[in-house]
């Protein structure tokens, strides 16, 4: 079983849903998935396209609010305070999974294990660890 980590280094951000004129349809999300996809090619360029079965597994770590107290500081940094708010985790997951689709694996239909959490952090990031397995082609 292989595994390779990768880090954005940008706060977490939801997938937001596209918005549709009459003329038009508009990715609200595209500056911030280019530089996600930049991230994800840099760190992935020494590995080929995952053309099997994908297990991909994300840890969001979330700002804290400037306005928060420090004894409150202390109880997120220590995950007593859990991050409950948006954006949510699905939607954060299905943003860097479009954003992986292509350059990691040939489609993101091939990942069929995961999770995912939220935890408060001093340093806003998002940390996936993708496991796969040699395919034999």
């Amino acid at each position: 079983m292989n595994e390779k980590t990768i880090v954005i280094n940008e706060p977490p951000k939801g997938q937001p849903r596209a918005r549709v004129t009459r003329w038009v349809t508009y990715d609200p999300a595209k500056e911030s998935k280019t530089f996600i996809k930049w991230m994800i090619k840099e760190q992935w360029q020494d590995t080929p396209i995952i053309t099997g079965p994908v297990e991909v597994f994300f840890d969001f770590f979330m700002p804290i609010p400037k306005s928060t107290s420090k004894k409150k500081r202390s109880l997120m940094l220590c995950g007593v305070i859990r991050h409950t708010k948006k954006p949510d985790r699905d939607n954060m997951e299905k943003k860097v999974l479009d954003c992986m689709s292509g350059i990691v694996f040939a489609d993101d239909a091939l990942s069929w294990n995961g999770g995912s959490r939220k935890q408060y952090s001093e340093h806003p990031r998002t940390k996936i660890i993708i496991k796969w397995e040699e395919s034999d082609e």
